[in-house]
């Protein structure tokens, strides 16, 4: 008997989840942080409905307290297809969280991405569900949910429009590329929570109050060993399959990941200067700057540094890299390290470092 041809595979559809503002108006609550009746963030109600769906890889971005929504979000909506990434300019408005977004979507190549606000906790994974299926039927620049008539959040943007989303500047979202295509857009029938928020000090007030009966599912207390790779339901974990064995891959891409986690141990990607025109003082200090946003997302800082590997282009550089190099390091706290000269991939990168850490 000769097998048919094998079943189509839609390309993936990706979700973002904006998390990196300041929360400003709640101050000085963060509402993301904030707990529903339940005890779940406002942040991982939305990660959790995401993590549900039919959406994937789910992409959360980062920014403003960084660390404690991440370890939020872990305690509450963990999931094999969650990737963080930060944004490290978020200061600058809601378009740099986009950019930050879209860059860690890239690689999964997907036909479009669900932008979701991490302030808009009733949305459910049933209406994710439906923003996905009606995109993946129609491929209109924008699938958009309505109530009453009005465009809610969130919002599947097609992958034709991703230039124009990067293009973005200030603290906009895409609404003006809503009415650009407005005779173009598939629309998806909702209810009320696609317009409901909660970003002054009396709607946050008010999700205090929000539990299971809101539609939200209910949260069962985690069982010991459920869920932990290597782990059997029922039984308490063992060391090696315990919640830290979990491995966490952050901005992981199809060859490298920025920073893996394992048992309370980082372990990072080399990381090389974002400005290649500068000399070796110059690449050092922005590294290290680097190093030092990646720590602070995970909850941890140079102070626990165990190792560092350090790469120079040229070993005439070394004096150049200690004077920044211990300068940053903290009293009596410099790691293991060894320091090599290696060709690097580019010839206009002078130093790459790579470090391992502890929580």
């Amino acid at each position: 008997m000769t097998a048919g041809p094998p079943p189509h595979v839609p390309p993936p559809v990706a979700a973002l989840i904006l998390a990196a503002g300041r929360s400003s108006r709640t101050a000085p609550r963060h509402k993301l942080l904030a707990p529903d009746a339940g005890g779940v963030p406002m942040i991982a109600r939305i990660v959790r409905a995401a993590c549900a769906s039919t959406a994937a890889p789910v992409i959360v971005v980062l920014g403003h307290r960084a660390a404690e929504i991440r370890a939020a979000i872990l305690r509450h909506a963990d999931h094999p297809g969650l990737v963080f990434t930060l944004a490290e300019d978020h200061a600058h408005g809601l378009s740099a969280s986009l950019r930050a977004g879209l860059a860690a979507a890239g690689p999964h190549a997907p036909s479009g991405v669900l932008v979701c606000l991490g302030d808009m906790p009733l949305i459910d994974t049933p209406l994710i569900d439906r923003l996905v299926a009606r995109h993946r039927q129609d491929r209109a620049p924008a699938t958009v949910p309505v109530h009453d008539g009005r465009i809610g959040h969130p919002v599947l943007w097609d992958r034709s429009v991703f230039p124009a989303l990067m293009a973005l500047e200030g603290d906009v979202g895409g609404r003006a590329l809503i009415r650009a295509h407005a005779g173009r857009l598939a629309t998806v029938p909702a209810d009320a929570a696609i317009h409901a928020d909660f970003d002054t000090p009396d709607r946050l007030d008010r999700f205090g109050a929000l539990g299971a009966s809101q539609g939200d599912r209910p949260v069962d207390p985690p069982r010991p060993g459920v869920g932990e790779e290597g782990a059997r339901p029922g039984r308490p974990p063992s060391p090696r399959t315990g919640p830290m064995s979990k491995i966490i891959r952050t901005e992981p891409n199809a060859i490298l990941s920025k920073v893996v986690e394992y048992h309370g141990f980082l372990f990072t990607q080399g990381f090389v200067a974002r400005d290649l025109t500068g000399d070796a003082t110059a690449q050092t200090r922005d590294i290290l700057a680097q190093i030092d946003e990646a720590l602070e997302l995970h909850g941890t800082d140079k102070t626990r540094l165990l190792q560092a590997q350090i790469w120079l282009k040229d070993i005439a550089d070394r004096d150049a890299l200690n004077g920044v190099w211990s300068a940053w390091l903290p009293k009596d706290g410099a790691p293991a390290r060894a320091c090599v000269q290696a060709v690097l991939a580019n010839p206009a990168m002078l130093v790459e470092i790579m470090i391992i850490c502890t929580k």
